[in-house]
């Protein structure tokens, strides 16, 4: 708390990792109605172990996935085997650099239109171009595609 002549302010610092960013902002709106008088929102009924017994039917889903998945782990593809600048022990500090490229507007609709067509959707495209892309740099031709 910091106090200005007659004014006063109240300095509030939040770790993120005890509040995700929907918490933080919920935390703000209980305080901006406490503090200009306003009624809370009431409490929902449903507590954590309610969530928890309803997802229990999901369970034996989760369990026939997992049978279904295990037999299959040992033959997936390996991860991709892409080329390197150099060996990843030679960086002592990462560094990251953002290639984008924007379709302008005449192009996504074209890329739209032609995905319609194959009964697609443009991020089925978008990911089959990214595997292909994927599969070429490594030299693997049994990765998957879409």
């Amino acid at each position: 708390m910091a106090q200005w002549g007659e004014a006063h302010r109240v300095a509030i610092a939040i770790d993120n990792l005890i509040l995700d960013a929907l918490s933080i902002l919920l935390f703000y709106q209980e305080l901006d109605a406490l503090y200009h008088q306003r009624s809370l929102p009431t409490v929902p009924a449903v507590q954590f172990r309610d969530a928890l017994l309803a997802r229990l039917p999901q369970q034996a889903q989760r369990e026939a996935a997992w049978d279904w998945w295990r037999p299959r782990l040992d033959h997936l593809p390996l991860a991709p085997q892409l080329p390197l600048a150099r060996q990843p022990e030679a960086i002592s500090v990462p560094k990251f650099t953002r290639r984008e490229y924007w379709l302008d507007s005449d192009r996504w609709q074209q890329l739209m239109r032609k995905a319609r067509q194959h009964g697609v959707t443009p991020s089925a495209v978008m990911l089959n171009a990214f595997a292909t892309v994927l599969r070429r740099w490594s030299h693997q031709p049994d990765l998957p595609s879409i």
